[in-house]
């Protein structure tokens, strides 16, 4: 797996330079493939590292898996096999296994918010029978994900309706990696194709219109009622009215206790009801409503980092810094740099 090597290409970086100037050059030397760092474990499925922050990574391998990196801002080039290119944030890079190598040279400005490692037995699904003119039908998205690797500058520059999308789905897989509930690399699966997908139409130059990738509340909240039965709408109104509750007291951590005294349950039986429900617990549940709108407050005020803590609830500071870069895998305050809409 790729980690940021800074030290190590300190010269290259000094002398970067306008990342969008740099066109694809013939004169790259190869490296030897056999002295070449490899990475990657032939029994993983998957990895997801979040915020690589501002460093470079010399020549490399994978071993056996595809290597999906989002870059959100900042300049940088990229060098392999085919010459070398400068990225055009927000973008992602695609790189293939072995013997495929490349190198990633960064300035200071840039900014890394995951790096994924994608086996094949994650995506690779039983064949699907399909007319033959449906030219448009994937069977799985292995076959675009190889397409983007394969291209001459595996690049692919975003649209910012897809690029805030692509870091919903990576905070999402950032999440369920680190929980690893029941069923959580089916959700990963489920994400990274979205954004193999969403990455395919980008390149394609099918931008799809916000509307379309995301889904509103009500409608899913229609769409969940004509799921349920009696029963089950009972079960989901009490569990609807502690998240209700739970909206509603984002400045201060609430007991276990008081939503189930509201609910007319025992705390055990609401911790149990509400997890099996929503699939984490209760105060880890309050805790992200809370760690989301204190991320809405860096984006849209100009209040400090402790101010914002203390009115989420958070009495230290360093509390609020370690909770925050678990969920989003960044300091409060870089988050609130590269999510910040930027000049042009």
């Amino acid at each position: 797996m790729t980690s940021p090597q800074s030290a190590q290409a300190s010269d290259q970086v000094s002398s970067l330079g306008s990342v969008e100037a740099v066109s694809p050059s013939s004169g790259i030397v190869t490296p030897d493939i056999s002295s070449l760092q490899s990475y990657g474990n032939p029994n993983d499925i998957f990895q997801i590292y979040p915020v690589m922050e501002m460093g470079s990574v010399p020549a490399h391998i994978h071993n056996g898996f595809y290597e999906i990196h989002y870059f959100a801002r900042g300049n940088a080039v990229v060098r392999h096999p085919n010459g070398e290119f400068g990225l055009r944030t927000p973008c992602i890079h695609v790189c293939p296994p072995s013997p495929v190598w490349h190198e990633i040279v960064c300035d200071k400005t840039t900014v890394w918010t995951s790096s994924i490692a994608v086996y094949p037995k994650l995506l690779k699904r039983d064949a699907i029978d399909m007319p033959e003119h449906h030219e448009c039908v994937l069977s799985d998205a292995f076959t675009p994900l190889v397409q983007l690797a394969e291209m001459a500058q595996p690049m692919i520059e975003l649209k910012l309706p897809a690029a805030r999308r692509v870091e919903r789905l990576i905070t999402l897989m950032c999440e369920e990696f680190r929980l690893r509930l029941p069923g959580y690399l089916l959700r990963i699966r489920s994400s990274i194709e979205e954004l193999i997908i969403i990455a395919y139409r980008e390149q394609q130059g099918i931008h799809v219109h916000p509307s379309i990738l995301s889904v509103s509340p009500e409608s899913e909240q229609t769409s969940n009622q004509k799921l349920g039965g009696e029963v089950q709408l009972e079960r989901d109104r009490r569990v609807a009215n502690a998240i209700k509750s739970m909206k509603a007291n984002l400045h201060d951590v609430i007991p276990n206790s008081n939503f189930a005294y509201s609910l007319n349950l025992t705390e055990k039986h609401f911790v149990r009801l509400f997890s099996n429900e929503v699939g984490i617990s209760p105060q880890r549940y309050h805790l992200r409503l809370r760690l989301e709108a204190a991320a809405e407050y860096l984006i849209n005020t100009e209040m400090s980092v402790s101010q914002i803590a203390k009115t989420f609830g958070f009495k230290h500071p360093s509390h609020f810094h370690r909770r925050f870069r678990e969920f989003y895998g960044s300091t409060p305050s870089l988050y609130r740099y590269f999510n910040r809409q930027q000049p042009s």
